[in-house]
């Protein structure tokens, strides 16, 4: 049971990382897609340095990549809710409309 939470350790990890990709793309909205790549490359960096380090201290090895991959699919879940949350101001943006304009 222990491997199992170990593996589940990378979840908090994924949440932040997708917490400060989304303030980014809050920040630079004319850039949302490279973030988009960016967000690819950073949780790539962090499974596999996690995944790799942690390794180490797990008796067994399926339970601990079972839980990453447990955690890697609630983290994209909680992407898909959050994203929708944060970015609602773009479904309703018409493709001639200022990105920088100010809402009334």
């Amino acid at each position: 049971m222990i491997n199992f939470t170990l593996g589940l350790l990378l979840l908090p990890i994924l949440i932040i990382a997708t917490v400060f990709i989304t303030q980014l793309c809050n920040l630079f909205k004319d850039m949302i897609l490279g973030i988009a790549g960016l967000m690819i490359v950073l949780d790539s960096i962090i499974v596999l340095g996690f995944t790799f380090t942690v390794v180490e201290f797990s008796n067994n090895v399926d339970l601990f990549i079972l839980a990453i991959g447990v955690s890697i699919l609630c983290s994209l879940i909680f992407k898909i809710v959050y994203m929708k949350k944060q970015f609602d101001w773009a479904y309703n943006m018409d493709y001639r409309t200022n990105i920088n304009a100010k809402p009334n």
